[in-house]
């Protein structure tokens, strides 16, 4: 097994993770069940804690594919940049989650103002991941890249 192999068995893992963590909390703030929105929480946790092993085997996966056909490094740096960003939020949203679920064991009251932050960053952070997903399916993918326009020379008709 190879950080290539560990980044694609992984990756959809935080991405869908996210995703389905911000649609639960939603229809628990909708439904007023604070197990749901607790559910939610403890996801938005363990989910920013499997984006630490998918960024750290991207850059290896990277380079054990590089010599590949299809393969784009141009399309692997803004995966990378994105990825960076997506990380970075996944974490933020992971410690404000963990630390709204410690308040609200603590006071057994409901922290409103806290969970109106994670409802923005988790909205915020679900996209950011799917934005990352998609870039990263550029990456061995060139039929979802954008074709490259044909140079039109000199005297070519252009209504071919």
């Amino acid at each position: 097994m190879n950080a290539a192999y560990v980044h694609i068995a992984l990756n959809h893992i935080p991405v869908i993770g996210m995703i389905i963590g911000f649609g639960l909390l939603i229809i628990g703030q909708i439904a007023k069940k604070d197990t749901l929105v607790k559910a939610s929480m403890g996801m938005f946790v363990v989910f920013a804690l499997f984006s630490i092993p998918v960024y750290l085997t991207g850059k290896p996966a990277a380079k054990l594919i590089a010599d590949q056909p299809g393969f784009s490094a141009a399309a692997v740096h803004a995966h990378a940049e994105v990825a960076e960003y997506a990380l970075i939020g996944a974490i933020i949203l992971g410690i404000i989650t963990l630390i709204t679920l410690i308040v609200w064991q603590i006071r057994w009251k409901r922290p409103g103002g806290l969970i109106v932050l994670i409802v923005v960053v988790g909205f915020v952070i679900s996209g950011l991941m799917g934005w990352t997903a998609y870039k990263g399916g550029l990456v061995r993918r060139p039929d979802l890249r954008k074709p490259q326009v044909p140079q039109l020379y000199r005297g070519e008709p252009q209504n071919k």
